[in-house]
């Protein structure tokens, strides 16, 4: 099962299911979430990076995982229906 969203990173960044989901994503969103759960980033951090404010990079970190997890969890219920 996928942790994105957890305190201790993500697990399973390899798994098949967490690769389609990341390759759903625009570039942005897929670089916030690369920076702050792969790079362990801070939110800060991720900001300086993108050249963005702290609060446009939590915002961009709350799309990015909602559209992470609909896309994650839209291949799970496919897996099933196949």
């Amino acid at each position: 099962m996928c942790a994105l969203g957890g305190d201790d990173g993500v697990e399973g960044w390899g798994d098949e299911r967490v690769l389609g989901a990341l390759g759903s994503l625009s570039e942005r969103q897929r670089a916030v979430l690369v920076l702050r759960y792969m790079d362990e980033l801070s939110v800060s951090e991720v900001a300086g990076e993108l050249g963005v404010g702290y609060e446009t990079a939590e915002s961009l970190l709350s799309r990015a995982r909602a559209s992470f997890r609909a896309a994650y969890y839209s291949q799970e219920e496919g897996d099933d229906v196949g």
